[in-house]
């Protein structure tokens, strides 16, 4: 899978020229302009777009999440960006409850630096550095966390 956050080129060109090195792939279809999905997996369904956020379903049972949330440059007011974090969070949990699991992956663009509130706290995504807490990672393998790389 390829996720481009605020690709603007042809996405036939770029996808003709992956071809041409043996990288076969296509498009996935969104209605966000501002998140753009690429790969080979066959089963993939579409479950919800916004503006901020797209999730599909992978083989049935995994949850693919990606995220453009709005920069901090163009846009400075943080409760904003909690509104759509609340929403996107809701939205990725009723999905986890409809199909009956936490095999959730969430990437993409937040435009938060890796200590912002937003991204570490407990309410939001709850992210961690993953080289630094891998030890803990392996204790704790069914908690739901977000790994900032």
């Amino acid at each position: 899978m390829v996720l481009l956050a605020e690709y603007a080129a042809n996405a036939d060109e770029l996808i003709n020229k992956l071809a041409a090195r043996d990288i076969d792939m296509l498009q996935y279809g969104s209605c966000s302009e501002r998140i753009k999905m690429f790969g080979r997996i066959e089963n993939i369904q579409y479950r919800m777009d916004s503006d901020h956020a797209v999730i599909r379903i992978i083989n049935d049972k995994d949850i693919l999440c990606c995220i453009h949330l709005n920069s901090k440059i163009y846009s400075g007011h943080e409760e904003i960006r909690e509104i759509h974090m609340d929403q996107i969070i809701k939205d990725i949990q009723n999905v986890e409850r409809e199909l009956q699991s936490e095999n959730t992956i969430v990437v993409g663009d937040f435009n938060i630096n890796p200590y912002d509130a937003s991204l570490i706290n407990a309410r939001y995504f709850h992210g961690i550095q993953y080289m630094k807490r891998q030890k803990k990672i392996e204790n704790n393998c069914r908690k739901r966390i977000l790994y900032v790389l």
